[in-house]
């Protein structure tokens, strides 16, 4: 493949080092804290077992894209970049990224294994027709995190569940709805409609002495902006009469507890 105005010797030449290298998918942004995080645990393992190893590092961006609509131009810039090196290995960091790397698999690296983390509502179903592929499965621990919450709480009457409507925000509050169903009979359970920032704020700020806060996986609202964890973290905490409970590590410090 070729584009107009660029140069392109298909016998290009790399330095050795980068004829082969493993590639990274990240399916969201630079400076986000979750991805920054997920690539330092990623770096420092590569860097242990062999610190020669370059991988090569792509953010599909899909915080601010999240339709995924771009995957089309992505395959195709891809092509390009990666036209004279082999992928041993595609390590794809969340969802969209799996997606991405399942559906173009057999165009941009058809031989190489992948591994994957930080998946939603994993399930077996994801990999159907694709072989040498494992990975870690994200499961959060919203019924420890609630029962801990009643226990610390033994008033709570209602519980109001934060969560984006992102592939990501409803995944995990599906999961939670299967988690905590058992839960019910024991205190009402609500989950946020899809609303502004603004709007979601105004219905926490509402909250009855007897409510608590569990928040799930929000980043981005129904107006497309785009929040990091600290962030949501700490408005969150600042806005809320009650105690607000988070499923994620990356909340924790910033007025949430969990």
């Amino acid at each position: 493949m070729s584009m107009p105005g660029i140069a392109t010797p298909a016998n290009a030449a790399l330095p050795p080092e980068q004829q082969s290298r493993p590639l990274i998918l990240n399916s969201y942004h630079p400076y986000y804290s979750w991805s920054d995080h997920e690539m330092e645990g990623i770096m420092e393992t590569f860097r242990k077992k062999s610190p020669r190893i370059e991988p090569h590092i792509e953010y599909l961006d899909c915080k601010f894209f999240p339709e995924m609509e771009h995957f089309g131009y992505l395959r195709d810039l891809y092509r390009y970049k990666l036209r004279n090196v082999r992928i041993p290995l595609v390590i794809a960091a969340d969802n969209p990224a799996l997606q991405f790397a399942l559906k173009y698999r057999s165009e941009l690296f058809p031989d190489a294994p992948i591994v994957f983390c930080g998946i939603n509502g994993y399930s077996p179903e994801m990999l159907q027709g694709h072989a040498n592929i494992t990975g870690v499965a994200e499961i959060l621990d919203a019924r420890g995190t609630v029962e801990t919450m009643l226990k610390l709480h033994p008033g709570t009457q209602e519980i109001f569940v934060i969560h984006d409507y992102t592939s990501t925000g409803l995944a995990t509050r599906r999961e939670t709805e299967v988690q905590l169903q058992p839960l019910a009979h024991r205190v009402k359970i609500r989950y946020m409609e899809d609303l502004t920032t603004d709007q979601m704020i105004a219905e926490v700020r509402r909250l009855p002495k007897n409510a608590r806060v569990l928040a799930l996986s929000y980043s981005r609202d129904r107006e497309g902006r785009v929040f990091d964890h600290t962030q949501i973290a700490r408005l969150l905490s600042d806005s809320s009469p009650v105690a607000v409970y988070g499923t994620h590590q990356e909340r924790l410090g910033y007025g949430m507890i969990g």
